[in-house]
């Protein structure tokens, strides 16, 4: 493709011609996103030929008006409105809520047509949309007029705006009238439309400390005629054969009250609760105290806690739910695989695994096919506290998997960053929920070298069938605003780049460990 060529030009036909040569005609009207920018070429020494017309390539070169033929007055500039129509677009009038959909990129006034804007909004029920509408939305809303004000005793009814409702009715608490408060009950309390808010029965006496003896017939069969003169004929004795009594009525001292359930009392317990990774052994007659405990395998005592004993693992081995780490030769399959370890830190201890299968926007481990990725984050979105990486060579020294991770979490919801939150969602075992993170790049580069060697790892425990077949998989480092870095694990190119909102790359999550 040219930038600038001086060539004889057909004005009728669009047509370059050169003495000699024949060239196609249609030149482009726009350049595509990422077309390479075109290098001029020379095709014959004009140095003794005549001034000719200059064609010039829309967004490349210096585009002098003046050259061309003749005395340098002739003006090759380009009828926006004509290129818009030749293109298929049309002129738009569109009213106050609308906007033109698909605005050609010649002439801002031409377009495929008006689409409504995209702030209006929905009025509500109780609420009238003012001025014009698209779509059965408006620009704003407002109250009803037609609402009413409710009083006092009343609760509106129907759809609200400003207090005001499309009816009203008396509140609920009005139920009664003479025809369902009846002797020897009556009417009593507020009232609002002919009911009233009480129905009450004659006061009765007090039953005293022991409680009512007889009580008066319904509908006021809550209503004492006659007390008690003690109490120990509403009392049980609760004594417990086993463990005794805690305490007894205080209005009957015969009897119990509370029984011992258990024999705590009489116990000590090691510790107050079970601490997290820990297998405690609780008292036979004192099931809430701890009569011992201890760590589980991968994990060592830190004073009432259990903290993980980080492994020395090599990439390759094979990461168990017991925090250990064997060689993939050496697999024991009474153990449940965790992942496989991709990165070992510098002292040689902990580092990060890499989940058995990619995951989908759910965080669900996707274990069919060849999959389909998702989107890492909004198109030209730079997150400031991201590094970023502009060539392979550094973009492969990032290991901070989860420190990016956290990063991008905290920078949107999971339909703005859904790839991050993708694995923050995996949990395979509850122990590990919120901890698997979205990869560094140099964390793709160690899978993408051993590629072949974790593929058939992956194939002894169950995984996913091949990283190969995977495809790309997606890094949580930076390159810009556009663009993230990505493992093409099939093609062989390691650490290349795309656009954040690519929807082909995969999410494969990893963890610390």
């Amino acid at each position: 493709m040219m930038n600038k060529s001086v060539l004889f030009f057909s004005l009728l036909s669009g047509t370059a011609l050169l003495p000699g040569l024949v060239l196609a005609s249609g030149f482009p009207t726009h350049t595509p996103k990422h077309t390479p920018k075109p290098e001029p070429v020379s095709f014959i020494d004009m140095s003794h030929s005549y001034k000719t017309a200059a064609v010039c390539f829309l967004g490349y070169g210096d585009c002098d008006p003046n050259a061309g033929f003749g005395s340098g007055d002739e003006n090759y500039s380009i009828d926006t409105a004509k290129q818009c129509q030749n293109e298929g677009f049309s002129k738009v009038n569109c009213n106050s809520v609308q906007v033109i959909d698909g605005t050609c990129p010649y002439n801002s006034s031409y377009g495929k047509g008006c689409k409504c804007a995209s702030n209006l909004v929905t009025c509500p029920a109780g609420q009238v949309g003012v001025g014009e509408s698209c779509g059965g939305k408006y620009a704003s809303c407002q109250c009803d007029p037609k609402l009413v004000s409710c009083a006092s005793n009343q609760v509106g009814q129907g759809a609200s705006c400003g207090g005001k409702y499309q009816s009203c009715a008396c509140k609920s608490e009005y139920v009664y009238n003479s025809s369902n408060c009846t002797s020897p009950r009556s009417v009593s309390g507020a009232t609002c439309g002919g009911k009233y808010t009480g129905c009450v029965c004659p006061s009765g006496v007090s039953a005293g400390t022991y409680g009512c003896k007889e009580y008066y017939g319904s509908p006021c069969s809550s209503v004492c005629k006659t007390a008690y003169t003690d109490n120990c004929h509403k009392r049980t004795d609760n004594n417990s054969a086993v463990y005794g009594c805690m305490k007894y009525w205080s209005d009957c001292s015969s009897k119990c009250e509370t029984p011992y359930k258990d024999n705590c009392r009489n116990r000590t317990a090691v510790i107050s609760s079970c601490p997290a990774n820990a297998t405690c052994t609780y008292f036979s007659d004192c099931s809430s105290k701890i009569s011992s405990w201890g760590c589980k395998s991968g994990y060592k005592a830190s004073g009432n806690s259990c903290v993980a004993v980080r492994p020395s693992c090599n990439i390759g081995d094979i990461f168990y739910t017991d925090n250990t780490c064997v060689a993939a030769a050496n697999h024991d399959s009474s153990k449940t695989a965790l992942g496989i370890v991709v990165y070992v830190n510098a002292d040689g201890i902990g580092g990060q695994i890499m989940a058995l299968w990619p995951v989908d926007k759910n965080g669900a481990p996707n274990k069919s096919g060849r999959l389909a990725g998702m989107a890492w984050g909004p198109y030209g979105t730079d997150i400031s506290t991201l590094t970023n990486y502009t060539t392979a060579a550094n973009a492969a020294k990032d290991f901070d998997s989860c420190g990016n991770t956290d990063k991008l979490i905290a920078a949107g919801n999971a339909s703005s960053y859904p790839a991050a939150w993708a694995t923050r969602k995996y949990a395979p075992t509850t122990e590990t929920q919120g901890k698997w993170c979205l990869p560094a790049a140099g964390i793709l580069t160690n899978v993408y070298n051993n590629r072949s060697t974790l593929s058939n790892i992956l194939k002894t425990l169950g995984g996913y069938k091949s990283l190969i077949l995977a495809g790309m998989g997606r890094a949580s480092t930076e390159y810009n605003g556009t663009n993230v870095w990505y493992s093409n694990m099939d093609y062989q190119y390691g650490l290349q780049w795309n656009y954040k909102d690519n929807l082909y790359t995969q999410v494969w999550p990893v963890m610390e460990f």
